[in-house]
């Protein structure tokens, strides 16, 4: 059997143009042309007219945008489709190619970054991943970007480990981003 997961990319126009391959310990290949495409999962919003929401999810790698997007929008693990709710769906996407690639990919996409109200951004706990939290949240309109403070690596510990709420309740208690110096008005 293949135990390689692939995670497609797509351009601005709906076309597939490159993948990520990630096989059994981590280990990623890709193929294609990514230079051109839009950052993971991204093209879903654009075909469904829907780019202009109130709150998105950003993390840092694949597999954690599609672990908070089940997590935001309470969908079971053994669920096969999206059934019409009366909640808006949060979308969740990632960045390219990981932190290294973060302030590139917030900078390249950031009208459409802009077009929402609320931006989690919801990088890896890590040291890599957060050296690259204020430069991408330094890029937004105040008031926009909200850091996601986690206690575990990523978003996909928190559904393999079953801490479905205590992601949720880090999403309800992320800060606004405030830039070192800058007091808040109110």
């Amino acid at each position: 059997t293949d135990s390689s997961v692939r995670f497609p990319y797509y351009d601005a126009m709906g076309m597939r143009q490159a993948a990520k391959i990630r096989n059994l310990g981590k280990v990623f290949s890709t193929e294609g042309d990514f230079k051109d495409c839009v950052l993971f999962g991204m093209h879903t919003l654009s075909k469904a007219g829907s780019s202009k929401g109130d709150t998105i999810i950003v993390t840092e790698g694949e597999a954690d945008a599609l672990a908070a997007f089940q997590m935001a929008n309470n969908i079971s693990q053994s669920a096969k489709t999206i059934s019409k709710r009366g909640t808006p769906i949060v979308p969740a996407i990632s960045i390219k190619s990981g932190a290294a690639s973060a302030e590139r990919d917030f900078k390249n996409h950031l009208e459409f970054l802009e077009g929402f109200r609320r931006v989690f951004i919801c990088f890896d706990s890590d040291d890599k991943g957060q050296q690259q939290v204020d430069k991408c949240a330094k890029l937004l309109r105040p008031g926009k970007a909200f850091i996601v403070s986690l206690e575990h690596k990523d978003a996909c510990e928190y559904t393999k480990n079953g801490l479905e709420t205590e992601f949720l309740a880090h999403l309800q208690d992320s800060q606004c981003y405030t830039p070192a110096g800058i007091c808040n008005a109110s």
